[in-house]
This record gives structure tokens, C-alpha cells and sequence, in this order.
């Protein structure tokens, strides 16, 4: 499954780039990262791409069979 956000995702939704720089700094400087935050950061994540629908098409495809997901983007502040 591959999302292709659009280039603008971080300038429209800033707390996303800002929780991932709380993230990365906190991997930087060998502090915890709990589970919690992990998951909140996916949550504003997923429902900043909207892909339910996409997400349930593609799990019934893939049936059993492992669903690797991507993000392609253009604009390195995305990825």
C-alpha cells in the first residue's frame, strides 16, 4: 500500500511536525519513548492522511499475506 500524502501535509497540519520533533529529539538525547507516544504520533499521523477506506481495501486484498505500507512524498519535511 503505498499513501502519497500531499506536499503541504506539515505546513497544513504543524502539530505533526512538531510531535516528531519532540520525538526525534527525545531518540537524540537516549530519553524514553513510550508506547503512548509512539501511538499518538501514529494516530495524528493516520488520521492526517485519511486512508481508512484505502487501508481496509487494501488489508482484504492482501488476505493473510503481510500489507507493507509507504509513504511517498516529494517534500523531505514529510518523510
Amino acid at each position: 500500500m503505498v499513501l502519497r500524502p500531499p506536499d503541504s501535509l506539515i505546513r497544513d497540519r504543524p502539530g505533526l511536525g512538531r510531535m516528531a520533533v519532540g520525538l526525534a529529539l527525545r531518540y537524540a538525547h537516549q530519553e524514553l519513548v513510550t508506547d503512548e507516544q509512539l501511538q499518538a504520533m501514529g494516530a495524528a499521523l493516520w488520521r492526517a492522511l485519511d486512508a481508512d477506506a484505502a487501508l481496509e481495501r487494501a488489508r482484504a486484498a492482501a488476505g493473510l499475506g503481510v500489507l507493507p505500507l509507504v509513504i511517498e512524498s516529494s517534500e523531505p519535511a514529510v518523510l
